[in-house]
């Protein structure tokens, strides 16, 4: 499981216990602070290089023969 999914995955989890607490479905959090992974951060010099490819395709003509 990637990095991102886990930390989307812990926050999702932070979330609801919040909720189930607020709403007084939980009496007491289940767990404590968990480890959130960092999510790994686009590469600069790519998107500096390529900012945009998927458009490259469709400022040529379309060619009907």
């Amino acid at each position: 499981m990637s990095d991102s999914t886990r930390h989307h995955n812990v926050v999702a989890l932070e979330r609801l216990q919040k909720f189930a607490i607020q709403n007084k479905l939980l009496d007491k959090p289940l767990f404590g602070i968990l480890e959130k992974p960092r999510v790994g951060r686009r590469d600069l010099l790519s998107s500096i290089l390529h900012p945009r490819p998927y458009l490259s395709w469709r400022r040529r003509p379309h060619n009907s023969g």
